[in-house]
């Protein structure tokens, strides 16, 4: 399976065997990417948009490492209710979720854990750690 990126051919069962090997070494950001490839449909064996998939790897990433591209795009998924039910108010929290992020890489400010005080990964974490995504994410 292959897709035009940038004006380039892409091998995307290439890129998810990278993805995964990244994840596997602590790298959350693959797993944003692969929660991205689930959301376009690219993941190999996906037929079509897997946004629940797509949800629980952006949890996880967020919930290993803070990151702010998995907040946001929890939160767009939450406000227009792909993979779930339409919720403004939960939205709004990934939002400000994402804008408390620390773009340094060190982690929240203060005393707050990550996920916030409002739970809200709790639902959306049923995919184990990261060492665990050949046989969940592949």
């Amino acid at each position: 399976q292959h897709t035009a990126k940038h004006g380039r051919r892409v091998d995307l069962k290439k890129t998810t065997r990278y993805w995964i090997e990244a994840a596997k070494t602590g790298f959350s950001y693959a797993l944003c990417g692969l929660g991205n490839m689930a959301r376009d449909g690219e993941l190999p064996g996906l037929v079509g948009a897997d946004f629940a998939l797509a949800q629980g790897l952006w949890a996880r990433a967020f919930a290993e490492c803070d990151l702010p591209e998995a907040a946001y795009n929890l939160g767009v998924c939450t406000g227009h209710g792909y993979g779930g039910p339409q919720d403004y108010a939960l939205a709004l929290v990934w939002y400000r979720e994402c804008r408390d992020c620390d773009l340094d890489g060190r982690g929240r400010a203060g005393d707050e854990p990550v996920g916030g005080r409002h739970g809200l990964l709790t639902p959306l974490l049923k995919f184990g750690p990261a060492n665990d995504c050949q046989t969940t994410y592949a």
